[in-house]
């Protein structure tokens, strides 16, 4: 009896694979090595560099004739945007500096006037014949000062 072999699709295409491969890859590194090949992809480089340039150049221009804000308008625009958040970022942390400040002082301030409470000022009210109303006066504080 003889052994039935079957067909593996995956098999014959690898080993033609392998020997296009092999066939090829020779005179491919050649070609990719040669100063000819370097030259031509230069030029091509440049002529792709040059139709891009004039690509932009006219979709700034129909931009412009439409009205419309191109890429560089837009990317100005961000730009100043940035700039600004910046510096109201910068103006937000000096106003909280400031606050922090203020609350701490507030908070001595509050302190100092629990500690040392304000004199009694004593009022005298008197009555004075000519007038029909009382004259209140106020006596200055042992310093001197008066109070309000």
């Amino acid at each position: 009896m003889s052994q039935a072999t079957t067909f593996d699709p995956v098999t014959s295409w690898k080993e033609l694979y392998d020997r296009v491969e092999s066939a090829w890859s020779g005179p491919i590194h050649e070609m990719l090595s040669s100063d000819q090949f370097a030259k031509a992809m230069g030029v091509t480089r440049e002529q792709f560099l040059t139709g891009q340039k004039a690509t932009k150049e006219n979709l700034e221009a129909y931009w412009e004739q439409m009205r419309l804000p191109s890429k560089s308008d837009i990317a100005r625009v961000a730009s100043l945007v940035v700039g600004l958040e910046n510096r109201l970022e910068a103006i937000e942390e000096r106003v909280e500096a400031i606050a922090s400040t203020l609350e701490r002082a507030v908070a001595q301030l509050e302190k100092a006037a629990v500690r040392t409470p304000e004199p009694v000022v004593a009022v005298e009210i008197a009555e004075t014949p000519a007038a029909t109303e009382p004259k209140a006066t106020v006596k200055p504080r042992s310093n001197g000062r008066r109070t309000r």
